[in-house]
């Protein structure tokens, strides 16, 4: 199984690899989201872990156009900071199938990933 992780800051892809790589997952990093829509149209994937906060389009933005050109109906995951009351809901009323909050919850994370590919 491949996610594609899409985050701007280097630490956090990082980061992302050394939980999800173990886990038996293949990673594909991108830090825009004009590249990671790009990577969607050109790589099998199976799930997207999408930043919200990206300095050239925002992730809802990225989001919205994978899944009208390019990634049909598999799951994309807001991963953000954003963490307010309502937040979740917000995510997911954009087109989110789930939201995770950073600092992010290790097993939590995982937990759902296998929900969405199970």
């Amino acid at each position: 199984m491949t996610i594609l992780v899409v985050d701007d800051t280097d630490v956090n892809l990082r980061l992302m690899e050394a939980i999800l790589k173990p886990a038996g997952y293949e990673v594909i990093t991108a830090s825009l989201g004009r590249e990671s829509i790009e990577i969607a149209a050109n790589e099998s994937i199976d799930i997207i872990l999408m930043d919200i906060s990206l300095p050239d389009i925002s992730g809802t933005q990225a989001m919205k156009e994978i899944r009208d050109t390019v990634y049909g109906g598999k799951p994309v995951i807001a991963v953000t900071a954003h963490a307010m009351r309502g937040d979740k809901e917000k995510f997911q009323s954009e087109g989110f199938d789930g939201y995770i909050s950073k600092p992010i919850d290790i097993q939590e994370m995982l937990r759902m990933i296998e929900d969405f590919l199970g």
